[in-house]
């Protein structure tokens, strides 16, 4: 018989993307890089926000800005609660978008009216 014996990988590191990053309202953003050593369980970090009026994460480290503002992630292993990253995140608002000048006159398409004498 032959056995096979696993040992898991722990968490080392923890990668993110951007330590400072600026999302536009409504937008997602995926701030996980990678983990040390590669193959370890991912699965294994705690994502957290500090203001979830402005940033939610997901269990897997993606941002959805939901408010305008500012707010802490934070990714911290289970292995070894030591092994904790912070990124620090601005969510603005959407920029306006010029829209074309019309160049009708508000009279146009409108039906004259006369006054019945």
């Amino acid at each position: 018989y032959k056995f096979k014996c696993s040992i898991p990988k722990f968490i080392s590191a923890i990668n993110l993307k951007k330590s400072n990053v600026s999302i536009t309202l409504g937008k997602s953003y995926s701030l996980l890089k990678s983990v040390t050593p590669d193959d370890a369980d991912k699965s294994k970090i705690i994502w957290t926000s500090d203001n979830e009026n402005v940033v939610k994460v997901s269990s897997n480290g993606i941002l959805k800005a939901v408010g305008c503002g500012n707010a802490t992630i934070t990714a911290k292993s289970t292995d070894d609660t030591s092994i904790t990253v912070t990124a620090n995140i601005t969510v603005k608002a959407k920029k306006k978008q010029n829209l074309p000048y019309a160049k009708r006159k508000m009279t146009d398409g409108l039906k004259s009216v006369q006054n019945p004498k």
